[in-house]
């Protein structure tokens, strides 16, 4: 596997880009947000930030 700036870790995430994506959407704005869970409310997560991201 390569090497991934993205830890193995739960947290939240977001999805922006520099360039205009879309004409009706300025560049830099934000698109997107996430969270990957630790804890559920009846179970442990077997998500976190890394798998999230490479999800999408």
């Amino acid at each position: 596997m390569r090497p991934s700036p993205v830890p193995v870790a739960a947290g939240v995430y977001g999805w922006h880009f520099e360039q205009q994506p879309h004409p009706d959407l300025d560049a830099g704005c934000l698109l997107y947000v996430g969270i990957a869970l630790r804890y559920m409310a009846n179970r442990t997560s077997t998500q976190n930030l890394r798998k999230r991201v490479r999800y999408y």
